[in-house]
């Protein structure tokens, strides 16, 4: 599955609606007109984007999202990123350097990254905290 917050939309959208709606999915189709969802698929998309990511707003989900909605809202809580960060990507924090994931805990949450401007700079940060930037070639 790509990363991009769109895809992302679209597979949670088929998960939760099922694979006879996949040709419908466009960004501006409405999941609950255009779709047939119902209040109970919506509160499951809400679910499905939680289990990936942080929590979402409870008043995103109303009569009228779009695909194009659920997307900006994947993206909004961070889920454009990987879902799980390998050695070597490129990550930030909010208005800080770029460092690069050198280490991964096993069965934690925590990495090891590297400043990219200063190697000597390393140190282990949350991967809640940090922000997905690039995935290494």
């Amino acid at each position: 599955m790509s990363r991009e917050p769109l895809d992302i939309a679209r597979h949670l959208i088929v998960q939760t609606l099922g694979a006879g709606i996949s040709h419908r999915i466009e960004p501006d189709a409405m999941l609950i007109d255009d779709l047939g969802a119902d209040s109970l698929d919506l509160i499951e998309l809400q679910c499905a984007i939680e289990d990936l990511a942080n929590e979402a707003p409870d008043d995103a989900f109303h009569r009228g999202i779009r695909v194009r909605d659920v997307a900006a809202l994947i993206k909004f809580v961070g889920l454009g990123r990987p879902v799980a960060l390998e050695v070597g990507d490129i990550v930030t924090r909010t208005g800080d350097d770029r460092y690069r994931v050198i280490a991964l805990y096993d069965g934690a949450d925590e990495v090891v990254v590297e400043n990219r401007a200063d190697p000597e700079d390393k140190f282990d940060i949350l991967q809640q905290d940090v922000e997905f930037v690039e995935r290494s070639a």
